[in-house]
């Protein structure tokens, strides 16, 4: 549950105006990787390794 609301909040939801400007990644990327790191334990690194494949 309290994983829902990370993603939640990580997505958008209630926060209509959420920008992505100023970012080296687009948001897509960005939205993915947040999702990938609050759904499973994984550390910064092993995102890092996942998002270079």
């Amino acid at each position: 549950m309290i994983q829902d609301a990370h993603l939640s909040l990580a997505m958008g939801a209630g926060r209509p105006g959420l920008k992505f400007s100023g970012r080296h990644f687009p948001k897509d990327i960005i939205l993915q990787t947040v999702r990938w790191y609050v759904s499973y334990p994984l550390s910064y690194r092993m995102i890092e390794e996942l998002m270079t494949e």
